[in-house]
């Protein structure tokens, strides 16, 4: 039985009306002030400004070691973590999850170990929906014919998290 996609809102939740944040770092990328600033922003924003007691930290892996997420995660939990309960789910989808030495070389050493959450991508979903292959086919010119299956780590959906933030290029891909 196939069932058919929510709409976000019903899908996870009330869907915050907060626009992406970003900060133009131009051909040399961003200055330490700038990284600051915009971390600032986000605990701010999202997280101090809604009273956010439970957060769950979406990062990718190291993998991604040169994209600034491990940086950010790090700003974010030096910034929040007496406040507010933070988990850090890196690389929510078919990566191993990581050892004690690549979680040290992408996040430092500030962040508990036992704040991090593998991600079991065999065994953690919770499917969402299917993405009709009708659907598919039109958005894709006809080069996808066939129906999608959605899912995300549980932890996101289940409520237990006041907020969820992806941070960097955490983006859906198949498995």
């Amino acid at each position: 039985s196939v069932k058919p996609f929510p709409q976000p809102a019903q899908a996870l939740g009330t869907v915050s009306d907060n626009s992406p944040i970003a900060i133009d770092g131009g051909s040399l990328g961003l200055s330490d002030e700038q990284l600051d600033e915009l971390v600032g922003q986000i605990a701010d924003e999202w997280v101090v400004g809604p009273s956010v007691k439970k957060l769950l930290l979406l990062p990718p892996d190291h993998t991604r070691l040169y994209s600034f997420a491990g940086q950010i995660t790090a700003k974010l939990w030096r910034q929040l973590h007496e406040q507010v309960e933070i988990d850090v789910l890196p690389a929510p989808g078919t990566h191993f999850p990581m050892t004690e030495a690549q979680l040290r070389l992408m996040f430092g050493e500030e962040i508990p170990l036992a704040r991090f959450v593998p991600h079991r991508w065999r065994d953690d979903l919770e499917e969402l929906g299917v993405l009709p292959a009708e659907l598919l086919d039109e958005l894709s010119g006809g080069r996808m014919k066939s129906s999608v299956t959605v899912a995300v780590n549980r932890r996101i959906v289940s409520g237990q998290y006041d907020q969820v933030l992806s941070i960097g290029q955490v983006v859906p891909h198949e498995v």
